[in-house]
């Protein structure tokens, strides 16, 4: 797991959500209004909402990185490339969470989801919003075959956001 935070003033949750475990689902966070996610002029570098989705990812926190990268969706222009490139994260996000559940056909469904949308979103760059597109689906393609096949969730794929 990466040690960079990228929002280093929020804590970390305590422990991973993990639906119908053990432990219960954390209290969420009061709503507030979520900006767009733009790659122009490096926008996102100052986007809270998808950055503090990519600490809780990269730090073991599949679920809530889902949540707050859902908000970024949201908030973001319908048909841009930076709408796709969130809604595949969101999907791996998912992908990894049905992998902690042991959920196989859900892993390889929404692998396959999160693939198709960041395909969308490379079209329009190879590198949006830090992340490189491309590599990030081939990872996440070799994830799923491997976790599928060896019923464990191993290390899912990192999301490789630039400095």
């Amino acid at each position: 797991m990466s040690s960079t935070r990228r929002v280093p003033h929020r804590a970390l949750p305590s422990r991973a959500y993990l639906p119908g475990g053990a432990v219960a689902r954390p209290a969420g966070e009061a709503p507030s209004v979520c900006q767009p996610l733009r790659d122009a002029g490096d926008a996102w570098r100052d986007h809270e909402g998808y950055l503090w989705g990519v600490d809780l990812y990269e730090h073991g926190y599949p679920w809530e990185a889902h949540e707050a990268w859902e908000a970024a969706w949201a908030a973001t222009a319908p048909a841009s490339p930076e709408r796709a490139l969130v809604g595949g994260l969101v999907q791996l996000a998912a992908a990894v969470v049905q992998a902690r559940l042991g959920r196989w056909g859900g892993v390889t469904s929404l692998a396959a989801k999160a693939r198709r949308r960041l395909a969308e979103a490379g079209r329009a760059a190879p590198v949006l919003c830090g992340i490189a597109v491309a590599p990030l689906a081939d990872a996440i393609a070799a994830w799923a075959a491997r976790a599928a096949a060896t019923g464990e969730v191993g290390e899912p794929p990192r999301l490789g956001l630039a400095a």
